[in-house]
């Protein structure tokens, strides 16, 4: 009875620390200057533009905030302000706002947000603020935005004749950006500027999951455990995923030997692989359509239960490398808990399966 309790207790430990993963340390500054401390949801940077989910210390009451709603808010180790500009993307002139990541402070402050998939910058001083963007293109190539980055940053490159990186293919990468306003800030106004640029956190997770599904004649059994590599607070539906796998594929055939006769015969297919490959995923709710492709290093062997099969080759192995793509859905009803149905081609087309895992970290 005591180890039943302690393996319930260790899962229910587990699937706490799972949820509370979601969240990190931060704050929020709400519009009478009030700075309340607690957790917000680590989303992507797009989706944390316009809201956030956030949970005061000491409370698990979750509240969702707009930019109509706080002046900004902090999470991790990053800052975020509300950030009101003039949008000259359509071509007429509009006011628009974001919660946008500080990235330099200084003479001029350097801001970023994402939107309908796109990157943009805010260069901002204690006058004026001004929308920096790059090209955007139709589905048959032809510009549909013209961008402004480089032709902003020229006007700013004149402020400053020591300037040493140029506007000549200037990257439109945060580091790079982040860089340039760095040296124009430290030019115009030395000793007042700090750039809070730091590459993306990264995420890794462990996963495991069996299944199986009998089709008649046919079957299938499948475990793996993976280690899956993410950058959630860039993108929350691709992953990289490295692992390792068995699977084991039967098959009933029926076949006519050499004297004509009837022969059935049970085929056994094992493989052990070790694949590598990025899975994409359509949603980020409890139900998880993906996709995914890639290669993996398989060691594979083939053989009848009957002795015989039905080229009368014997036990047949084969190892090396191997494309491997797939498809299926995950339901995850709890907290690390994952039911799954999962497709794939790995040197041959695998039997559907469907099973059960769990995402350990």
């Amino acid at each position: 009875m005591k180890p039943l309790l302690v393996l319930i207790s260790t899962l229910i430990y587990s699937i706490s620390l799972q949820a509370q993963s979601d969240y990190g340390p931060g704050y929020i500054l709400k519009p009478n200057g009030d700075t309340v401390k607690g957790s917000i949801f680590r989303g992507t940077e797009q989706d944390m533009a316009e809201k956030i989910k956030f949970k005061a210390d000491n409370s698990n009451s979750v509240q969702n905030f707009s930019i109509s709603d706080i002046n900004g808010f902090g999470l991790d180790n990053d800052i975020f302000r509300k950030i009101s500009f003039q949008n000259t993307t359509t071509g007429d002139a509009v006011t628009d706002s974001s919660f946008a990541k500080l990235l330099v402070s200084g003479f001029y402050e350097l801001y970023t947000f994402e939107r309908n998939d796109r990157r943009y910058y805010i260069v901002k001083n204690s006058a004026q603020s001004y929308l920096l963007y790059t090209n955007s293109y139709t589905q048959q190539g032809e510009v549909e935005i013209q961008g402004n980055y480089v032709s902003r940053l020229q006007i700013f490159e004149g402020e400053c004749k020591e300037m040493t990186t140029r506007t000549d293919g200037l990257g439109y990468d945060q580091q790079t950006m982040s860089k340039f306003v760095s040296e124009l800030d430290e030019c115009l106004s030395p000793g007042k500027t700090q750039n809070l640029y730091h590459k993306a956190e990264s995420k890794m997770e462990i996963l495991a999951w069996v299944g199986g599904l009998p089709l008649g004649a046919k079957s299938q059994v499948v475990a793996a455990a993976w280690l899956r590599f993410s950058a959630p607070r860039l993108n929350r539906y691709t992953f990289l995923n490295l692992g390792m796998q068995y699977s084991r594929n039967v098959k009933t055939v029926s076949y006519l030997n050499g004297g004509n006769l009837p022969i059935t015969s049970t085929e056994v297919t094992e493989t052990y692989s070790v694949p590598i490959n990025i899975q994409y995923n359509f949603t980020t709710t409890k139900l998880r359509p993906y996709i995914y492709g890639g290669f993996s290093v398989i060691l594979n062997s083939s053989y009848s239960v009957d002795g015989v099969k039905d080229d009368d080759s014997g036990l047949q192995k084969s190892f090396g490398f191997t494309f491997m793509a797939g498809a299926g859905i995950e339901y995850r009803p709890i907290a690390g808990l994952i039911i799954k149905a999962d497709y794939q081609y790995e040197l041959y087309s695998h039997f559907p399966a469907i099973g059960i895992g769990y995402q350990f970290k």
